[in-house]
């Protein structure tokens, strides 16, 4: 029989990330971005990376040219952010801050937030507390760039259901639950490891939001930013009903 144990969302969790998270084109999420901010001509070398975990999109955006500060909310996520950049020789700072109400020395030319991490705020006035945050650490014609999973994928793709995965090399279930009554996707993660000889399952609960595209162009009005523009994702293209990301390029 298995030992269970709780965890904190990623914590436990956060050695074992990277590995499972292998199959993610970070790469081609981050020369995404790069052709955003050609487009819009948006210049300056200095970039914050919102809740940038194991700082791999932080040793991706160095290796452009940035000037990378990167900001997390888990410190074992960021335990692992700073093991990565000591073998890179990456001279990139971490902060262990919640990226509703950070604070920075310095101000940014590029704020990004990727991989559905502002889903994970749940209440209306959180995203708008992290939209100020973000409106605040940017210089005069910076931007804020960040995607979102949409109510399509979290009531679809997400759905409700049972998922069996293997990557990274050890089992993982996956059950999914949303509730249309407050757009919340819910997934009970469990995992299962070797340990010291011993098998040890683990399990964290995590807990995302959908927001209508209206809205979030509200809440960056009201932030101050002076353009929003909202693509499906990978593309410079409108949303589609059944797109299940988006991203969101905010100027300031």
């Amino acid at each position: 029989m298995a030992e269970i144990a709780p965890a904190q969302k990623f914590s436990r969790f956060a050695r074992y990330y990277d590995a499972f998270m292998d199959y993610i084109d970070y790469p081609g999420w981050v020369q995404y971005i790069m052709e955003i901010l050609d487009t819009y001509g948006i210049k300056g070398k200095k970039l914050l990376d919102l809740a940038c975990g194991t700082g791999t999109c932080a040793v991706l955006f160095a290796k452009k040219g940035f000037e990378v500060y990167g900001i997390d909310v888990s410190e074992d996520m960021l335990e692992q952010a700073r093991k990565k950049i000591s073998a890179m020789f990456y001279n990139i700072g971490f902060s262990c801050q919640d990226m509703r109400n950070f604070k920075l020395e310095k101000k940014v030319d590029v704020v990004t937030c990727l991989y559905d991490s502002m889903n994970y705020l749940l209440e209306e006035e959180d995203v708008r507390q992290a939209f100020g945050s973000a409106y605040n650490a940017l210089n005069n014609g910076g931007a804020f760039i960040f995607d979102l999973n949409t109510e399509y994928a979290l009531s679809v793709v997400w759905g409700n259901g049972v998922m069996r995965r293997r990557e990274g090399g050890f089992p993982s279930l996956w059950r999914n639950f949303y509730d249309p009554e407050t757009h919340t996707g819910t997934l009970h993660l469990t995992w299962t490891i070797k340990e010291n000889g011993s098998k040890k399952e683990y399990y964290e609960t995590h807990r995302e939001r959908a927001y209508p595209n209206s809205r979030i162009e509200e809440f960056l009005k009201e932030a101050g930013f002076k353009e929003a523009m909202i693509f499906s994702h990978r593309t410079f293209e409108p949303p589609a009903e059944i797109s299940p990301r988006v991203m969101v390029v905010a100027v300031k």
